[in-house]
């Protein structure tokens, strides 16, 4: 194989995987707290992604819409939690109204939007960095820094801040908490809130790297999901790690084998890390 060919393949792979690991951050927080899996994740992630979208429209670039979109979702966190989830209290009713939740977002994007795959070019997307016989938009260097920062930026928010030992805590123990002092109901709130800002973030470093249509999303909350597995609960350093080296797997696994193996591929390595080690190989809770 020519390696130049390789080197692009790991590459692309890795920068692919990032976006899996903003996501399955995301998942993490709101499921260390609620202990649900948000099914609607990948589905608000691509609604940050038709946001992004549509600032193109209105002459923002979508890297410089952010500050407009993260108050935004951090709000409709804010709102969905107050509106559904604090009202389901049971984990598998709050997991089923996540699909509902899905579902609802998905009909909305077709009707505001159409369902023809889009793509929320940015100012870095036409900026190519040569690589060997290759050339890389600047957009995914952009979209790796990105991972990176938000990755060190909420293990500082969980490990140096009040609201930080708040979340850890009431992911640890909820009842204890409560009889401590902290405010369970709005930690909830908060962290499922944080966790929407994440899925923006992911939502417009995948707009702006690949073609996304209404019904991408829930294959992305299931990769988000093979990362949080791979990694365990509550390794921020695990997920960063473990989403490129998945980005790898179906790099290699698409161009070896073929593209249909990948999720094939991806879903496999579930059972074998939840019969193998639990707990993910960073993890220290059992899912």
């Amino acid at each position: 194989m020519d390696l130049n060919l390789v080197i692009q393949i790991l590459l692309y792979g890795v920068l692919r995987g990032f976006v899996y690991s903003i996501i399955a951050l995301g998942l993490s927080l709101i499921f260390g707290t609620m202990k649900i899996v948000n099914l609607a994740h990948g589905t608000l992630c691509i609604l940050g992604a038709y946001f992004a979208f549509s600032m193109i429209n209105l002459g923002l670039d979508p890297y410089v819409s952010m500050p407009l979109l993260l108050p935004l979702f951090f709000i409709t966190g804010i709102c969905l939690y107050l509106g559904i989830f604090q009202k389901t209290r049971d984990p598998n009713s709050s997991t089923v109204s996540s699909f509902g939740l899905l579902m609802a977002i998905q009909t909305l994007i077709q009707i505001f939007w159409d369902p023809t795959p889009k793509t929320a070019r940015s100012y870095f997307s036409d900026i190519l960095i040569p690589l060997g016989a290759a050339n890389i938009a600047s957009s995914r260097i952009v979209l790796a820094f990105l991972c990176i920062f938000t990755a060190f930026v909420l293990y500082f928010l969980l490990r140096r801040t009040w609201i930080g030992t708040a979340i850890r805590a009431t992911s640890e123990d909820a009842e204890t908490s409560s009889l401590m002092g902290v405010n369970v109901k709005w930690i909830n709130c908060i962290a499922f809130s944080l966790g929407l800002i994440l899925a923006c973030l992911a939502g417009v470093a995948y707009g702006t790297n690949y073609a996304f249509d209404p019904f991408v999303g829930l294959p992305l909350t299931f990769k988000g999901v093979v990362v949080l597995t791979l990694a365990g609960i509550g390794s921020t350093l695990g997920v960063l790690i473990t989403g490129p080296i998945l980005g790898i797997i179906e790099g290699i696994v698409g161009f070896q084998i073929g593209l249909g193996w990948i999720d094939i591929v991806a879903y496999l390595m579930i059972i074998v890390i939840l019969i193998v080690r639990p707990y993910g190989i960073f993890g220290g809770r059992r899912l």
